[in-house]
């Protein structure tokens, strides 16, 4: 069968019988729309099998190309949706944790609602932008270990972005609590500007973990206070923390049967040279004070390389839960 003619033999069959619009999808919705997603983008294998490995690689900023179908699941005609926000994101969210979030329908989901996907790790936290001007972001470059090591850290970083192994992936997004709480803020924004987590996901976690354990935390408190009480899976205590670990796959930023937050150096949690100084210096678009560049740099690379790893893993263990939910 013509692939397009297949994709619009599927994508119609699929909205004839919607209970509501196709981004307010009930579970079995969801389902279906997630197995014409693995047919038409992942693909199958020649016994017409999905193939869902691809899935955890998968960069989902290809969904804002050129073409219906990609816009189909991106869920806006024209693109430009953010890839932690798309309709099939929000499909595999309801199958993936609907459960965990008291939640049965997509609609659920998105800006303005009671839940919104995050992306976990981004070389925007470390490095800024890539509209920054160029001349900006290469001299970063440059003040790495010489030319060979800046052109390492370069292909490193463009890969991080646009490459195969891209920070687009399932692996990276998490929905997080989204209604307005103490400051007039949602979660999902507190975690990305507030306080000293400043978006990085290690000391978020390591500030959700205190809060579990104590009902304090040195950041955000009243906001992880309102999410808990909201009721909606926010964990308060430790043994709600280990479900919390155990539900939304984030095992690899833990060790031990403590669950003790492995921490990112460049996150400043560990580091006695204070680096948060120096991700506020590069956040602020200005230039890094006291020769500090090529530390930073190398810094930046040691988080890129670990939140890739985090991905990968996090990636497959999301892959093979929706497997068992499919029973593909």
């Amino acid at each position: 069968m013509n692939t397009n003619k297949q994709a619009e033999t599927l994508i119609t069959d699929f909205e004839s019988k919607l209970s509501a619009d196709a981004d307010n999808l009930n579970f079995e919705e969801a389902k279906r729309l997630v197995g014409i997603f693995g047919i038409l983008i992942l693909g199958t294998d020649s016994h017409g099998a999905i193939n869902w490995s691809r899935l955890s690689s998968y960069d989902f900023d290809q969904l804002n190309n050129p073409g219906d179908i990609n816009h189909f699941f991106a869920g806006n005609p024209k693109g430009n949706v953010d890839p932690d926000n798309m309709r099939i994101v929000n499909a595999l969210y309801l199958l993936l944790f609907g459960y965990h979030l008291w939640i049965e329908r997509t609609g659920q989901l998105g800006t303005g609602k009671p839940f919104r996907g995050d992306t976990m790790n981004s070389a925007n936290t470390v490095l800024g932008f890539f509209n920054y001007p160029e001349g900006d972001f290469t001299k970063r470059l440059q003040l790495a270990l010489g030319p060979a090591a800046s052109q390492d850290f370069w292909h490193l970083v463009t890969d991080f972005y646009y490459g195969p192994r891209s920070y687009h992936r399932i692996g990276n997004f998490l929905p997080i609590q989204n209604d307005l709480l103490a400051g007039m803020k949602t979660l999902n924004q507190a975690r990305g500007y507030g306080g000293e987590t400043k978006d990085f996901f290690d000391v978020f976690l390591s500030n959700v973990q205190v809060f579990a354990t104590f009902r304090n935390s040195s950041d955000l408190a009243s906001e992880f206070a309102a999410a808990h009480d909201a009721k909606y899976g926010f964990p308060g205590s430790p043994a709600e923390f280990a479900d919390y670990i155990e539900n939304y796959c984030l095992n690899s930023y833990c060790s031990g049967r403590e669950f003790q937050i492995e921490p990112y150096p460049i996150s400043g949690l560990d580091d006695p040279r204070n680096t948060k100084k120096t991700v506020s210096t590069f956040r602020g678009r200005q230039a890094c004070k006291n020769g500090t560049e090529e530390e930073y740099v190398n810094l930046a690379k040691d988080y890129i390389v670990k939140a890739t790893k985090h991905i990968d893993t996090r990636g497959e263990a999301l892959t093979n839960r929706l497997q068992m939910i499919l029973g593909a």
